[in-house]
């Protein structure tokens, strides 16, 4: 994967992040209408993005391929919970939650979307669906733990049950039956997926309007879980597989282990300040996360891509 290429994309994404950035400084986007925008981008857009990428030929070791990218993400989440346990676990509660959060949940979906479609197109997406399939249920379990008390398991049930989890299920269902969408239903959905990118991008970057420049030096703890997201878990997915391409002659490489690696490079997830504000986390500690490490990103993205080159994923 050429350094060049990936930096060009992930540059292009972030134009678009600037866009946003421009639209919130100018109050085109009112806190009312970032909230609908995320709602549509999360209930409509994504189900759509995920429908799509599940709507050709099925394709046995595609599928094969999209349950290492599942057992991938399940594996990093555990590792990245346990690590994240070991480093925070004597922080207060309110900033715990969010140095934790921030670390194991990277922007799978706002920016993992977008960067592994401009890369792999629709196969990157389909791949990148399976993945969040294991982010949605860890942050909705394990990930409102972090910030409250655990509650019952009907409303464990009610929150794992969100739209793009359960258009990820459907469409998985979809992909292994003989069904398909008609054209003049696919086509509609393929149109409004296609707004994945663009509007994920100009929420990312209406989050990033808010911070403040001289909140950036107040808490330097917050440094360590960026790094730690944007290097330490892609780096660590990576010698994982390096150990193991030694061990096997080479099997651990090709498109789903760089899916693997390159959505574990992604910034702190934007779920990081919408958990925090929901359920009383430090709401402005989560924000500068979010921040700092999707400002980052757009160098450490293609160094991981570069690293992976080199390491022969």
């Amino acid at each position: 994967m050429e350094f060049t290429t990936i930096l060009f994309q992930v540059l292009s994404l972030f134009v678009m992040m600037g866009i946003g950035v421009f639209a919130r400084k100018k109050g085109y986007m009112s806190n009312e209408a970032k909230k609908g925008m995320t709602d549509i981008l999360i209930k409509i857009v994504t189900p759509a993005v995920v429908v799509s990428s599940f709507s050709g030929e099925f394709v046995k070791s595609k599928l094969e391929n999209a349950l290492i990218v599942l057992a991938g993400a399940f594996i990093m989440h555990i590792i990245l919970c346990l690590t994240s346990l070991l480093m925070y676990r004597k922080r207060e509660k309110a900033k715990q939650a969010v140095l934790r959060f921030g670390i194991i949940f990277g922007n799978f979906g706002f920016m993992g979307f977008p960067v592994l479609q401009s890369l792999f197109g629709i196969d990157g997406v389909f791949y990148g669906a399976m993945f969040t399939a294991a982010f949605y249920l860890f942050s909705w379990t394990f990930g409102v733990s972090l910030f409250t008390k655990t509650s019952g398991l009907k409303d464990t049930v009610k929150s794992i049950l969100n739209p793009p989890f359960i258009a990820v299920i459907l469409s998985l269902l979809m992909y292994i039956s003989p069904f398909r969408l008609p054209s003049f239903f696919q086509s509609p959905v393929d149109a409004i997926g296609a707004m994945n990118t663009p509007l994920s991008m100009l929420i990312v970057g209406s989050i990033f309007a808010d911070v403040k420049l001289k909140d950036l030096v107040k808490d330097k703890v917050m440094y360590v879980s960026v790094a730690l997201r944007i290097l330490g878990a892609p780096i660590f997915a990576m010698l994982v597989m390096v150990v193991l391409n030694l061990i096997t002659g080479g099997k651990f490489s090709g498109m789903p282990f760089e899916i693997i690696v390159l959505e574990e490079a992604m910034p702190a997830g934007a779920y990081t300040a919408i958990f925090a504000s929901k359920f009383g986390g430090d709401d402005k500690l989560a924000s500068l996360i979010v921040a700092v490490s999707t400002a980052l990103s757009v160098l450490t993205i293609p160094l991981v891509a570069w690293l992976m080159g080199v390491c022969g994923i």
